[in-house]
């Protein structure tokens, strides 16, 4: 396990290198799924640069997180300037439910990471094998899917929103350079814009 934490904070760093100049100093930011007092790890990186705002189901660790359910905001249309969603999506089963929300409460852009796959035949023979030993295995680990850039980038073309997909290696230290290099599973981020907004 160690390894694997080791592994996933080598995958925050990467996303947050890439996602920081995405953001501005005077920016309002939603970190929708932030995490409870056990994985404040991103929260923690951006608060020290950014205002940001947590929303979470699990308990508060800090009072600039709220607890809630990121599939009903409790925040007026376009409320943050830059709403985050980072490894969260494929925990959740109406996923475009949130994915909505998400959008519905960002003025300028969304910035969602999700572990995503260009073969859903691979994911689907992985999920299979996963229930058939039993185990909730560290790859798949409370994963309902992974994710396929086609169904994301359609929700938010209909909302008036452009994205752009980046693609980073996984966290998953078993098989990670193989998997990513065949293009089977990788870390996608997606950078979702409101062109109207951008622009000003």
């Amino acid at each position: 396990m160690p390894v694997f934490l080791n592994n996933y904070q080598k995958y925050c760093d990467r996303k947050l290198d890439i996602i920081d100049k995405y953001f501005k100093k005077e920016d309002s930011i939603l970190d929708a799924g932030c995490g409870d007092i056990n994985h404040p790890y991103v929260f923690k990186r951006l608060s020290q640069d950014f205002n940001v705002t947590g929303v979470d189901i699990g308990h508060p660790w800090n009072p600039k997180i709220k607890k809630g359910d990121i599939s009903n905001l409790n925040f007026l249309n376009g409320y943050f300037d830059v709403v985050i969603c980072l490894d969260v999506l494929e925990h959740i089963k109406d996923w475009k439910k949130v994915l909505n929300e998400l959008l519905r409460v960002a003025k300028k852009r969304v910035i969602i990471s999700v572990p995503t796959t260009e073969n859903k035949l691979f994911f689907k023979i992985s999920q299979f094998f996963r229930k058939l030993i039993g185990i909730n295995n560290i790859i798949f680990a409370g994963h309902f899917r992974d994710y396929f850039s086609e169904e994301i980038m359609h929700i938010a073309k209909e909302k008036g929103f452009v994205s752009n997909l980046i693609k980073i290696k996984f966290a998953t230290p078993f098989f990670a350079d193989i998997l990513f290099k065949t293009k089977l599973r990788y870390g996608g981020i997606f950078i979702i814009d409101k062109p109207s907004a951008i622009q000003k």
